[in-house]
């Protein structure tokens, strides 16, 4: 085996490290800004209302390109631990407006803080590319992206 194809085998298996790493994270709950242990899903549901309050259910499906029901499951686990609150009446068209109760501001401001300590090695270091070497970032991960979307 040459050199390049054994920096490619290594270079493909950090990457499936990492696509493992992401995937435990993706099973733990963490606190974020005093919340209760919060699981991705949850945390990623209260940014997309924190980032459009008063949204209904059916646009944060959209949103999340998920389903109505699970929008619904997570819903009602972010109402249970008291981080969300929608509005007692019910619109014309059937819906009702989903807000954040302070607590969950809480919660998607610890997240913002969160991902600013997280990212802040990630955007120094791309910062620091050539705009070649970005490129070639780029066009890795629209590779990636494509290969994921191909094989559902």
């Amino acid at each position: 085996m040459n050199d390049r194809t054994c920096r490619t085998q290594n270079l493909i298996n950090l990457f499936l490290q990492v696509v493992e790493g992401i995937r435990r994270n993706e099973r733990k709950a963490r606190v974020y800004g005093g919340s209760p242990p919060l699981f991705p899903s949850e945390i990623h549901m209260i940014m997309r209302i924190g980032q459009n309050p008063g949204i209904h259910p059916a646009a944060l499906a959209a949103l999340a390109a998920v389903t109505r029901g699970a929008v619904s499951q997570v819903l009602a686990k972010l109402e249970a631990k008291e981080l969300i609150t929608r509005t007692d009446e019910i619109s014309d068209d059937g819906r009702y407006q989903i807000w954040l109760t302070p607590a969950g501001k809480s919660a998607f401001e610890g997240h913002e803080q969160y991902h600013a300590t997280m990212d802040t090695p990630l955007i120094q270091r791309m910062s620091d590319m050539s705009d070649s070497e970005f490129q070639v970032l780029e066009d890795f991960f629209v590779l990636l992206k494509e290969m994921t979307e191909r094989h559902r």
